[in-house]
């Protein structure tokens, strides 16, 4: 590993962990202060609409302007705002209404930010890189990003319990502060521009040109777009399973806010043997469709299992198993996506799809918000139906000709 690629990795990995941390953070501050699943399903249905609105013009914008640039803007944005927030929870910890408002803007922002910083960062590692090892690369930046998904929501949920809000928000700034001034330090090689500058109503109308062909693409493939419904569908019933975690940790399991990390990370350890064991087990093209849908399957059976045990071991192991179906259904799924859409539009395809498959986590999350308040909270109603819906839409994996055959694909 260079010495660029190296300071590349640091920024992630420590802005990875901050990331996760805030997210903790924000979700159980907001269930021991309002109790509402409402406000919490809001405020994070809100979040993610800068994704859903810029994910598509986040890799474009990196091949235009400096990655660099992007990458260390995006992390004192994220780094400051948050330091702000810790800023106003030490000082008016009793006015909640102001708190909450400022959630909303923070946790907005950072989604907005994130949907630049993320392909900046995709798009920078191959020039950084030595090219014969670019593929190692790869893999150690998407395992070294789990492993910091796991240690941030490991760490998060003890350093809640521990220290509390404000200074574990003032911790999570400074991680961001401290990835972009490692950031700061990348030597960024001079990179010929293979587009033409144009002025502001041309350089809109080449985006939307570009979209439009991998929007046509996708709707020429009906296997494809019916994989990226499913897809989407599945993040629909799943807004409901994570917004209701803390809840369950502390209602129906009775414990405290470390568990609530413990779980979190669980899903993420699950989640990356799914991956390594997806690598490494060969599945035949044909049989893809039913591998695929019996991973969602065991995943719906383990949300099952969650809402209806009170166990916490019991509870723990499922959520690590979800997280271990998930893993190998979404490696699988995306090594087909990169192996068969052609390689001049993937970019914007991917894009779209990532886009595509998270358009209706918003709304699940406020709709599942709401019923939570009718229900009173009620995890086993909420896993249950979560778990069964999500099994109904695997289902049409395997049932629909379009997507088996498109799962069928031999290009692996």
């Amino acid at each position: 590993m260079n010495r660029n690629i190296f300071l590349l990795w640091q920024g992630q990995f420590v802005s990875q962990i901050g990331s996760q941390a805030f997210s903790i953070t924000m979700l159980y501050w907001l269930m021991e202060t309002t109790g509402s699943s409402a406000i919490m399903g809001t405020i994070l249905a809100v979040s993610l609409i800068p994704s859903v609105l810029l994910g598509p013009f986040g890799g474009v914008f990196a091949d235009r302007h400096s990655r660099k640039t992007i990458i260390v803007v995006t992390d004192i944005i994220r780094g400051l705002s948050v330091f702000l927030l810790a800023l106003l929870m030490f000082s008016t910890h009793d006015d909640t209404a102001l708190i909450i408002w400022m959630f909303f803007v923070v946790s907005t922002l950072n989604a907005a930010s994130k949907a630049f910083f993320q392909p900046a960062i995709e798009a920078f590692m191959p020039i950084l890189a030595d090219a014969e090892k670019l593929p190692k690369t790869i893999a150690y930046f998407g395992s070294s990003n789990q492993v910091a998904t796991l240690v941030g929501q490991a760490l998060g949920g003890m350093c809640y319990r521990l220290f509390g809000a404000p200074l574990l928000l003032l911790f999570d700034a400074l991680s961001y502060l401290i990835s972009a001034i490692s950031e700061m330090f990348i030597q960024s090689p001079a990179v010929k521009k293979t587009y033409i500058s144009l002025p502001v109503k041309e350089t809109y109308k080449s985006l939307i040109n570009d979209l439009q062909e991998g929007l046509d693409y996708v709707f020429k493939n009906r296997g494809l777009m019916t994989v990226i419904l499913c897809a989407s569908s599945i993040n629909f019933f799943c807004a409901p399973i994570m917004l209701f975690l803390p809840f369950l940790v502390k209602n129906s399991l009775h414990e405290a806010a470390h568990w609530y990390g413990f779980m979190l990370a669980a899903m993420a350890l699950g989640s990356m043997s799914g991956y390594w064991y997806s690598q490494h087990r060969k599945v035949k093209a044909a049989a893809r469709a039913k591998f695929m849908f019996l991973s969602l399957l065991g995943a719906s059976v383990c949300f099952v299992v969650l809402g209806s045990s009170s166990s916490t071991y019991i509870s723990l192991t499922a959520i690590a198993l979800s997280g271990f179906f998930f893993g190998t259904f979404n490696l699988q799924s995306m090594a087909l996506f990169q192996s068969v859409i052609p390689e001049a539009i993937r970019g914007r395809v991917l894009s779209l799809l990532i886009t595509a498959s998270t358009a209706l986590l918003p709304l699940g999350l406020v709709l599942s918000g709401i019923i939570g308040e009718i229900s009173g909270n009620n995890t086993l109603l909420i896993y249950t139906s979560s778990g069964i819906a999500m099994g109904l839409v695997a289902l049409v994996l395997v049932v629909d000709s379009y997507s088996s055959a498109f799962l069928a694909t031999e290009n692996l």
